[in-house]
């Protein structure tokens, strides 16, 4: 069948318009392009209505008189200042929560365990109305999916307060206590007026937990790597698996160690006699292996706990509350109350959330942030050199400096053949006098083919660095190590706080800041064996542990940030996030910029 011809009628100016036009279209065209105007101004600025609240805008966001440039750190369109700071209450919880881990069961039912349809949660002799800076506790109760209530503790849930409409959030103060019979309390401070919602969700029952405790103490070499060995006239090659300990293979190894920073690495020494150790040159991380192997850790009955993870368990009635909008006299007597620039010392552990979202902007519950332009960054920058050492999840700090700051910070690999997501590789601001500089924290890495020699272990770096009052280093270490046990992360880090505190007696002016750990996406079985949410925290607490008993450094607590954002758990957490991170980091590095925020 022929394709019909369409007929088109072109419409002349100087012909009659359509009678839905029939009016004086010249100035109705002019008025449309003025509402048009007017309404993507409004729209830019967020400038909504609320009832009963109309000053809104000016009291809580001064809306009408931001600086909506493209040219700030925070993405287009996210800017907001708040007044007022909640006072510290004296009463203090443990901050940190000790799960009670069922170390009884022995054959892992489903029916059994944890349901994310039956158990609840509901607030607490709830009020009808509360004042900002009140406190509310949330009750979850654990449910089985025989609708059962649970008798036991370990189940990993995690909470938050949100209110849409702000894109406020937070997380709770401090972790859900367990309270070792199935039930769970959660506390929040009440930072932002207005409707302030509740959510809990499920991580992982507690027969889940007790599988992946298993796993990491029974299996810590569980993720598998290969390395590639070549001889020096490229007539042989053979792949062999390597990893942190020697004690799963048999028969001879090659030693890779290195003992000075108490990092392990073992290869199983090649069959072929025309390779020896010498000739090892290529690592990667075998995730196809990985994913092969992960079903065959877990039985049928321990694979189907894993069938559904981080899910919302229902809410009883009450799951909202309404905190009333301050008065004049109570706004100036809460905006009196400053915090101090963020500077090292601040505290890595607290009985409170480090601090919440509103209108997607950071607010510290320590200290100050100030949200630089990038005008204002670059001048911070000036003659700085940065270290950004770990793993990818700090290389993205890197990679959002060479997206915003312009073209004249230019990406320069430092090594021919160079894996730029392991580096090293560098950056460089002539204009500016700005050096950035990127390098892996060394083995295990999971990432693609990766040539052995260009790996170094982070010690061994931060050994090189002079230092001084123009050199930063923000460090971190999590993502590759949630597969091993928590004595082998624990010594790792032991090291590199000790050459941490050689680089500050050498140097005393440098800057080290950390960067903790950050929740991530779950990939079914694969996820929870290898990447669970429930390892990283492991690793985050141990880390935090063995700094914090060091306050010459600063601190950037992403699991906060992230574990309380409405954005989907990501192991490279969203533009926003990483921009309010890098506004805390600058605060640090620069902590005498005007104080326009809180």
């Amino acid at each position: 069948m022929p394709k019909r011809r369409v007929k088109y009628h072109k419409w002349q100016p100087s012909a009659r318009p359509p009678a839905v036009m029939s009016c004086n279209w010249k100035y109705t065209r002019h008025l449309l392009f003025g509402c048009l105007l007017l309404y993507i101004f409004l729209s830019v600025n967020d400038v909504v209505y609320h009832p009963g609240h109309a000053v809104h805008f000016l009291i809580f966001d001064s809306g009408l008189f931001r600086d909506r440039s493209p040219l700030n750190i925070l993405p287009n369109g996210v800017l907001s200042n708040y007044h007022f700071v909640c006072p510290p209450k004296k009463e203090k919880r443990t901050p940190m929560n000790q799960q009670h881990i069922p170390m009884f069961i022995q054959q892992p039912n489903l029916m059994e365990s944890t349901s994310v349809t039956n158990s609840t949660y509901s607030i607490v002799n709830p009020k009808s109305s509360y004042n900002l800076c009140d406190e509310i506790e949330v009750l979850i109760q654990a449910k089985d999916w025989r609708n059962s209530r649970k008798v036991y503790g370990g189940d990993y849930f995690r909470a938050r307060i949100y209110t849409a409409r702000y894109k406020a959030s937070a997380a709770s103060d401090g972790d859900i206590v367990d309270n070792g019979d199935g039930t769970y309390s959660a506390f929040f401070t009440l930072r932002w007026p207005g409707e302030v919602k509740v959510g809990v969700n499920l991580i992982h029952p507690s027969e889940g937990i007790f599988v992946l405790n298993k796993l990491r103490e029974e299996m810590p070499t569980r993720f598998a790597y290969t390395g590639r060995f070549i001889s020096q006239d490229d007539n042989h090659m053979e792949n062999v698996d390597c990893h942190v300990s020697m004690e799963k293979y048999k028969g001879p190894v090659c030693d890779f160690s290195h003992k000075a920073t108490g990092a392990t690495w073992y290869c199983v020494k090649p069959k072929d006699t025309n390779l020896s150790c010498d000739d090892w040159l290529w690592h990667v991380g075998n995730t196809t292996k990985s994913h092969e192997q992960a079903l065959t850790l877990l039985t049928n009955s321990e694979a189907m706990l894993f069938y559904i993870q981080k899910a919302p368990i229902r809410r009883l009635q009450t799951f909202a509350v309404n905190v009333s909008w301050p008065s004049p006299t109570e706004l100036r007597a809460l905006s009196t109350r400053q915090l101090p620039p963020c500077k090292p010392g601040t505290p890595m552990t607290s009985p409170y959330a480090s601090g919440f979202f509103w209108h997607d902007v950071w607010f510290s519950n320590h200290c100050s942030i100030h949200k630089f332009s990038i005008s204002e960054a670059r001048e911070c920058l000036q003659h700085k050199t940065l270290h950004f050492l770990g793993d990818s999840t700090v290389r993205q700090f890197m990679q959002f400096f060479l997206s915003r700051l312009g073209r004249t910070l230019k990406k320069l690999p430092l090594e021919p053949f160079v894996n730029w997501k392991v580096g090293p590789f560098g950056a460089y601001d002539e204009t500016n006098n700005i050096t950035m500089l990127y390098r892996h924290h060394g083995f295990p890495i999971r990432n693609s083919w990766t040539v052995s020699s260009h790996v170094d272990y982070m010690v061994n770096v931060i050994n090189t660095i002079h230092g001084g009052p123009d050199t930063v280093v923000v460090l971190t270490a999590w993502a590759h190590f949630t597969a091993t046990n928590l004595t082998y992360y624990a010594n790792r880090m032991q090291s590199v706080l000790q050459a941490v505190k050689e680089l500050h007696q050498r140097s005393p002016d440098t800057l080290v800041v950390v960067r903790s750990a950050n929740t991530r996406e779950h990939d079914g079985t694969y996820g929870a064996v290898y990447t669970s949410d429930w390892y990283a925290r492991a690793l985050d607490d141990t880390m935090k542990d063995i700094f914090s008993q060091y306050p010459k450094v600063g601190f950037l607590d992403m699991w906060d940030m992230t574990s309380s954002h409405y954005s989907n758990d990501v192991v490279h957490p969203p533009e926003v996030i990483v921009a309010n991170a890098i506004n805390q980091l600058l605060t640090y590095i620069c902590p005498s910029q005007p104080e326009l925020d809180r």
